[in-house]
């Protein structure tokens, strides 16, 4: 049903903080919190990981609260 090219990271939510940004991205800085969604039915790489990469498009600033 869902397209998966093995081995394959699966989940879909993260949260973490920026540890590098790719080149064009002005919408984060480096220590930054976030959250956002990385899932791979939609070309994402995946969320369960220590690391992971994501679309600047799919992910927003941690709330203060």
């Amino acid at each position: 049903m869902i397209p998966l090219q093995f081995p394959s990271t699966l989940g879909t939510d993260f949260s973490g903080v920026v540890k590098q940004i790719g080149e064009g991205v002005s919408t984060v800085s480096q220590g930054d919190e976030l959250y956002g969604q990385a899932p791979v039915f939609t070309g994402g790489p995946g969320a369960f990981a220590e690391m992971a990469r994501a679309n600047a498009k799919v992910i927003a600033h941690k709330p203060r609260t």
